[in-house]
């Protein structure tokens, strides 16, 4: 098995409950939610969905978890000039980034059924 090309990095967990800057004010970088719409809102959310290449998946270091993908995975994949793709889809969407938060999800699902069909095996070739 080669090397790791993405070395392990010390992460710190984060597990504040970012959703507040959807009800007041954010002091830091001064978004206001009252002052914007969905519709004035343009652009895409990461929802954490990810298509990995096994030998991607194999050259993730073993150690230094928990990794974040977004600052640490992604960043070196393209700097060691792997191609990334991003593929837009509409959905209802949770951020369990937060134990709090994933305690939610079976309640989201619950009342977001337009949005997950019935459990069906899928598989990928």
């Amino acid at each position: 098995m080669s090397e790791s090309p993405i070395p392990p990095q010390p992460t710190v967990p984060d597990d504040t409950d970012w959703t507040w800057v959807t009800k007041r004010p954010c002091p830091d970088c001064g978004f206001d939610p009252a002052a914007v719409t969905p519709e004035t809102v343009p652009g895409l959310i990461n929802a954490g969905v990810y298509l990995l290449a096994r030998r991607t998946i194999a050259a993730l270091p073993r150690q230094g978890l928990p990794l974040s993908f977004e600052t640490e995975v992604f960043p070196q994949l393209l700097q060691a000039g792997v191609r990334l793709q991003v593929t837009p889809a509409q959905g209802a969407f949770l951020d369990i980034g937060t134990e709090a938060s994933l305690a939610q999800a079976d309640r989201f699902i619950r009342d977001n059924q337009d949005w997950f069909p019935p459990n069906r095996e899928r598989r990928l070739a």
